[in-house]
């Protein structure tokens, strides 16, 4: 198969992202439009024959490679992935920057709108998930009622940075159920001048001797992905403890359109990679019962080659 020249390239704009965030440009703050007036979106869109081969790479990982499932036997996986963290964040002197997970590689391919955009910029992907990130931030938990942010499943804790530095006058925890992410907290604490409290939290066998204060938010960002269908006990937690919100940035199953080809496949892939199954719909049943509140459910349609890993599903219990 013989590629086409690209005929569209370009750069991301404020637009761009009012019309993807489900938001107008004049509703953002002033930190976010300074953030994405920071950083560079520069991308070709891949058209023809060049998106015709990335189709073909996602049929082919569904059909011919073996791709690693989420589950408690990857356990071990993520302990030595937050220890690579770990040990860069020590020796780099990068500070913040060297907490940026392994899964955001240097100029990979990326999803967006319904397009493949090719990146001429190494941190394309990261740069789109920042401003998404700011804009979860500024929706959901910058607002003074939230006095404390429990993020589940916090890895090399970045998010929590990222959100100290616009509101630290909130009390943030950070909980995993790899032991390298508290060493990596306290590291940060010490290196970074910060607060954050870490914590041991296994999702199939949540902690009910934590306490979340009056005010407290419940955040995962591509966390419960790896559940799969083994959501129940964290759901029944929440149920439990009622925070203010459970904000979750996750792949959700049930927003794609089957009927669309890229949606399609990405669906494929998500049940393939044994992602987030049945989460929604579980809240969803909840509501109904009057146990709980959907405030959003929406997406960015925004990931990487193979799905959109950045979601949103924000709820209350009741």
């Amino acid at each position: 198969m013989k590629v086409t020249e690209m005929k569209r390239a370009g750069q991301l704009t404020r637009q761009d992202f009012s019309e993807a965030l489900w938001g107008r440009e004049e509703e953002f703050s002033s930190g976010l439009m300074a953030l994405i007036d920071s950083m560079d979106f520069s991308h070709q869109v891949m058209e023809g024959a060049e998106r015709e081969l990335m189709i073909l790479a996602a049929v082919r990982a569904l059909l011919e490679e073996r791709l690693p499932v989420s589950g408690p036997e990857r356990h071990q996986a993520w302990v030595r992935g937050w220890q690579e963290v770990l040990e860069n964040f020590r020796q780099s002197g990068q500070g913040a920057a060297a907490l940026t997970p392994q899964y955001f590689r240097p100029f990979q391919i990326v999803r967006w709108q319904g397009l493949y955009l090719r990146p001429l910029v190494q941190d394309l992907e990261l740069n789109i998930y920042k401003v998404f990130r700011r804009h979860v931030f500024d929706r959901f938990l910058l607002n003074p009622e939230i006095k404390h942010v429990f993020e589940f499943g916090c890895g090399t804790a970045h998010n929590l940075v990222a959100l100290a530095a616009v509101a630290p006058e909130k009390q943030l925890f950070g909980l995993d159920w790899a032991n390298p992410s508290q060493a990596l907290i306290t590291e940060i604490n010490r290196e970074l001048g910060l607060n954050i409290k870490g914590q041991t939290f296994d999702f199939q066998h949540p902690a009910y001797d934590l306490e979340a204060p009056s005010g407290s938010a419940f955040l995962t960002m591509n966390a419960l992905e790896q559940l799969g269908g083994n959501h129940a006990a964290f759901i029944e937690f929440c149920l439990d403890k009622r925070p203010a919100l459970c904000v979750h940035t996750e792949p959700i199953e049930e927003l794609y359109d089957q009927r669309d080809l890229m949606d399609y496949l990405a669906w494929r892939y998500h049940h393939k990679r044994g992602y987030l199954s049945g989460y929604l719909s579980r809240v969803r049943e909840l509501e109904e019962l009057g146990k709980a509140e959907i405030i959003e459910a929406s997406r960015f349609k925004f990931g990487s080659l193979f799905h959109e890993g950045h979601s949103v599903l924000v709820w209350r219990p009741l």
